[in-house]
């Protein structure tokens, strides 16, 4: 469209009519005033400087509520888990080695996910209570989707701690933490989705 609007500009002004009699020079002159077409321009490019801006600043909010969201979900999902934990009747030292490994799970969760919509190379801090194994720090490393893993760790720590008895949780009450941990991911993927697109 852009292409054909430039021909016809083209061929109007190199018409004979157009050249001949001075139609667009006397048109210029004498319907508009040299600042009236500074008027106009300067209302264009005002208008397209509000509209873009405004839109950024809608994105730029739209991707921290979305990070607010995502993070308010893990840590509720993170604070059950704790709860639920600790009125076991599991060893201490089981329910601490759980809960040391949940909280690096989780710290590392969000610090991925920071990364992933992070612009700069920055490295955000990590809790690391309970280290990770260097076997699952190098599979990670390699690895350009580190949030879905480290969420698919949490899950099966869940899991096997739920199997274990640890968190001997009804599963309709447990099946609580699942949601907000998906629907923490879920927030996290449109953030990206705004980064990326």
């Amino acid at each position: 469209p852009s292409a054909l609007l430039a021909a016809l500009v083209h061929v109007l002004l190199h018409a004979e009519y157009l050249s001949t009699r001075h139609v667009l020079g006397r048109v210029l002159d004498d319907n508009l005033q040299t600042s009236q077409v500074w008027t106009g321009y300067n209302f264009l490019i005002a208008f397209l400087l509000t509209f873009r801006t405004g839109k950024a600043y809608s994105r730029w909010w739209e991707g921290g509520t979305l990070l607010q969201q995502a993070r308010g979900e893990w840590f509720n999902a993170f604070s059950s888990l704790i709860a639920f934990s600790a009125e076991s009747s599991h060893d201490k030292e089981s329910i601490r080695n759980f809960q040391y490994l949940l909280a690096t799970l989780c710290s590392h969760l969000y610090c991925a996910s920071l990364n992933t919509v992070a612009q700069l190379e920055d490295r955000f801090e990590v809790l690391n209570v309970a280290p990770l194994s260097d076997e699952g720090i190098k599979f990670l490393a390699t690895h350009p989707d580190k949030v879905e893993i480290i969420l698919q760790w949490i899950q099966r720590l869940i899991v096997q701690n739920m199997s274990s008895g640890l968190l001997s949780i009804p599963a309709p009450i447990i099946s609580r933490v699942f949601q907000e941990l998906s629907r923490g991911q879920v927030n996290i993927s449109n953030v990206r989705k705004i980064r990326e697109f």
